[in-house]
């Protein structure tokens, strides 16, 4: 089972990126002290650090501040990527079991509704991605076959023909070109074997054929 990430572990939004001076105005605001009065603001994995003149650090979490809200939307709205998507789909239901106190009401339901507006475009580019990957399992299976019934042929005449029969019933695989290109490499790999045997008969035969 893939392990649960926060938007910040799976790289959606990085606070290093913030400008300075906005965190500071937003944390004073949050904590009720004037903005000059904090000495220093570290990010770590799942708050912020304040420390405040004449006082002890004090914790404020990511989630309250509007930076990490416009972070999280401009993920949404600018991911173009179906696998991503996904992942990014992962983060915010963990956002949603484990930090949704932290959220304020109005930045959960803006989230919401940015996932809800974009899923149908992935929903289409996922069914997209999931033909090509059957299709291509489908490839897989008929070369890794076609390999097996020319890595038993124990002659050019018999090679020749299994070739031919296996060229035949790949033809429908045209579009997969690595996947074809495997089975014809093989092909002449096996080939050139056997015109190398030493039974005078098969020397023949490759003669003739190059």
């Amino acid at each position: 089972m893939p392990k649960e990430m926060s938007l910040i572990e799976g790289g959606a939004i990085d606070p290093a990126g913030w400008q300075p001076d906005r965190v500071r105005q937003e944390v004073a605001i949050i904590l009720q002290v004037r903005s000059e009065l904090i000495e220093s603001i570290d990010y770590w994995l799942q708050q912020i650090s304040v420390k405040i003149v004449g006082q002890r650090c004090r914790f404020v979490s990511y989630r309250s501040l509007s930076l990490w809200l416009e972070d999280a939307l401009a993920a949404v709205k600018n991911c173009q990527d179906v696998v991503q998507f996904e992942r990014l789909g992962a983060m915010l239901r963990y956002e949603m079991k484990y930090h949704s106190k932290h959220y304020p009401p109005a930045s959960l339901t803006k989230l919401e509704h940015a996932w809800k507006k974009k899923m149908p475009l992935f929903k289409t580019r996922q069914a997209r991605l999931l033909l090509q990957l059957a299709r291509q399992q489908e490839g897989l299976q008929w070369q890794q076959h076609s390999l097996e019934l020319l890595s038993v042929c124990r002659d050019l005449d018999g090679l020749n023909r299994q070739y031919q029969q296996v060229s035949k019933e790949g033809e429908e695989f045209a579009d997969l070109t690595e996947v074809i290109y495997e089975v014809d490499r093989f092909f002449h790999q096996r080939w050139i074997e056997l015109s190398q045997t030493d039974d005078p008969h098969f020397r023949q035969m490759g003669n003739e054929e190059q």
